[in-house]
């Protein structure tokens, strides 16, 4: 049986991006958007990975899927993160 992924799943594999990259963990600093910072966005029973990209709060799809189902958007995750890791950590130095 399928383990069920929930929002939360999704929410700590974000974390984990936003910490390997070294990027804020929150989106939003009182009324400010932390750019850089990636997130989950929610659309009725579908998600995206989401990056801030500027002050404004416009954001990008990091992962290129569009809003798909949480499975899909999870193993696409935990891919970009295990891509991630066997780069070197000066890559994400002052980016």
């Amino acid at each position: 049986m399928k383990q069920r992924i929930t929002g939360k799943d999704l929410e700590r594999l974000a974390r984990r991006i936003n910490a390997v990259k070294k990027r804020p963990q929150d989106a939003l600093n009182g009324a400010t958007w932390n750019v850089g910072n990636h997130h989950i966005s929610v659309y009725p029973s579908v998600v995206c990975l989401h990056e801030i990209m500027c002050e404004t709060g416009s954001v990008r799809d990091v992962l290129g899927t569009g809003y798909v189902k949480r499975r899909e958007l999870y193993n696409k995750m935990r891919d970009y993160i295990s891509e991630m890791e066997k780069l070197p950590k000066e890559m994400f130095e002052n980016i």
